[in-house]
């Protein structure tokens, strides 16, 4: 089974870039502008007409963040100072989730460096999506599929350093028999209300392994550190560049 990677057109992208520059100070830049999959469980969905934009953006003296509904773009940005604050203890593992499929980059801006500094610290447990699958309380194939995102996705980070947010192509690695099978049924474009009973104990069978190894590798790598002075050169370089 292949899926597309999700791509925008250059001229889109540079209406999607002015759409932006507009609504910012004249003095802020734009750092980084990465696209999500506007479906879920990192495929495209392409029945939905808009486009989720996840970035940063540099500008002195404004709100840490910027949230724009226009044109087709759900645009979700974070200022660079509120960014470069938050790592390593505040800034979720979503966050670089979100902006590792990139479709503008600053050329003075050091993507690479930033994104080297996700770690296991800001990973924390899928307690909500747990509780739906431990519960059976709204047991349905999107639950599932979302309980197996929450763990899949980090899972792969911890055991590779690398992050991916299509867990299709993460099952791969994992061979989650029951995954595929749902990932079937999503291609079909109609979620069953309910799962089976044979089928509910199989994804509670794989979500339970895979929580075990999930914190098994969280214990494994408790008493590793981001590399602080790296990091205060890398928030130094974006400031003197930015700022």
């Amino acid at each position: 089974m292949k899926y597309k990677e999700h791509k925008l057109s250059s001229q889109k992208t540079k209406h999607l870039l002015k759409l932006i520059k507009n609504r910012l100070p004249k003095k802020s830049q734009i750092l980084v502008l990465s696209l999500s999959p506007n479906g879920t469980f990192g495929r495209r969905n392409e029945r939905l007409n808009y486009n989720i934009i996840n970035g940063i953006f540099a500008c002195k003296n404004y709100w840490g963040t910027l949230k724009l509904n226009k044109n087709g773009f759900n645009i979700n940005l974070h200022e660079l100072e509120y960014v470069g604050s938050y790592i390593p203890d505040y800034l979720p593992f979503e966050f670089f989730q979100n902006i590792t499929n990139p479709i503008y980059i600053h050329p003075k801006f050091d993507y690479k460096g930033l994104i080297s500094f996700c770690s296991f610290i800001s990973i924390s447990e899928p307690i909500n999506e747990l509780i739906i699958i431990q519960s059976n309380y709204h047991f349905n194939l999107s639950s599932a599929l979302s309980c197996y995102q929450a763990l899949l996705i980090p899972l792969y980070f911890l055991e590779t350093k690398k992050i991916k947010t299509n867990i299709f192509k993460i099952n791969k690695k994992y061979k989650l028999k029951m995954l595929s099978i749902l990932m079937q049924i999503t291609k079909t474009g109609v979620y069953p209300a309910s799962l089976g009973e044979k089928e509910k104990k199989i994804i509670k069978y794989d979500i339970e392994k895979l929580l075990k190894k999930f914190r098994k590798l969280k214990e494994k790598l408790k008493n590793e550190k981001i590399d602080t002075e790296k990091l205060e050169k890398w928030r130094e370089k974006a400031n003197a560049t930015f700022y």
